[in-house]
């Protein structure tokens, strides 16, 4: 998950379907497998989490 997070931030990722979408189409093999399966919940409340709080900062 930790290269994942990183791509996160790194590409402004606001939106779970952004973050579900890429992998789909670029990394199939190893990141779309596990939001698949098993890391829905922890990816999906951190990017809810960056997005309201860069919402606050503005």
């Amino acid at each position: 998950f930790k290269e994942m997070t990183s791509f996160i931030v790194e590409n402004d990722i606001r939106e779970y379907e952004e973050l579900w979408i890429y992998a789909m189409e670029h990394r199939f093999d190893d990141w779309f497998p596990l939001l698949a399966d098993n890391g829905t919940f922890a990816i999906n409340t951190f990017i809810k989490s960056r997005r309201h709080r860069i919402k606050d900062n503005k």
